[in-house]
């Protein structure tokens, strides 16, 4: 399969993962195809999956070469889906009651957090999802970093790509239609092989609530 220039597709989701074993459960719901011109791009009916690589300066270099490639237009949804570190649940960062970030846990995320930077994400999570409990805890504030996020305890969710993302987007107009959702998974004091093993049990543990997300932000 020859995969289309971005843009064309209106109402486009792109699903930004910074690894493979994060974009997976989108890849094998949606029955995407990698790109024969790209390793780093899946295609399939109206839904795309771009790797992005790990960190802030990668994330922007690879959304530039996404967008040199063709534009996006104004109604293309950007989904960052990724695993994100926990420092705490002593304190909730947003200063409202008690934390109650855990393992396995989807975190709509609110604002992100960069050094002095932040921006406010305004897109909505989607009605639907699983009746046994909600599939997305809203609300959630992120602080991306540029070392692993198990290195930070302090009480907040951490990744390294969020506000890569958010920056670009922000650059081209296109924050207004950025969700990023965090799978909530390795806690301070992991080692990094640690961290990768609860990552990748989780995400497999939660693959069709994480491919849900796609489905709902496609049919909103």
């Amino acid at each position: 399969m020859e995969c289309r220039p971005a843009g064309l597709l209106t109402g486009m989701l792109t699903v930004l993962c910074a690894h493979l074993a994060e974009g997976m459960p989108f890849v094998e719901h949606f029955g995407l195809d990698r790109c024969r011109h790209d390793s780093n791009l899946y295609s399939g009916d109206g839904v795309r999956l771009v790797l992005t690589g790990q960190g802030v300066d990668q994330c922007r270099a690879t959304l530039g070469r996404l967008f040199a490639a063709g534009p996006a237009t104004p109604e293309d949804t950007w989904l960052n889906f990724g695993v994100a570190g926990y420092g705490g649940s002593a304190v909730d960062p947003r200063g409202v009651g008690q934390a109650a970030y855990a393992p396995g846990m989807l975190v709509w995320i609110h604002r992100v957090h960069y050094r002095a930077q932040s921006w406010t994400l305004t897109m909505q999570p989607p009605a639907g999802g699983d009746r046994s409990g909600p599939v997305i805890a809203t609300g959630g504030c992120l602080r991306t970093v540029d070392t692993p996020e198990t290195a930070f305890a302090r009480p907040w969710l951490y990744d390294m790509e969020g506000a890569g993302i958010a920056g670009f987007l922000a650059s081209e107009n296109r924050l207004s239609r950025l969700a990023i959702v965090k799978l909530v998974a390795d806690g301070p004091g992991l080692s990094i092989r640690e961290g990768v093993r609860l990552g990748r049990g989780l995400l497999a543990g939660n693959r069709d609530r994480i491919a849900g997300l796609g489905e709902l932000l496609l049919g909103a």
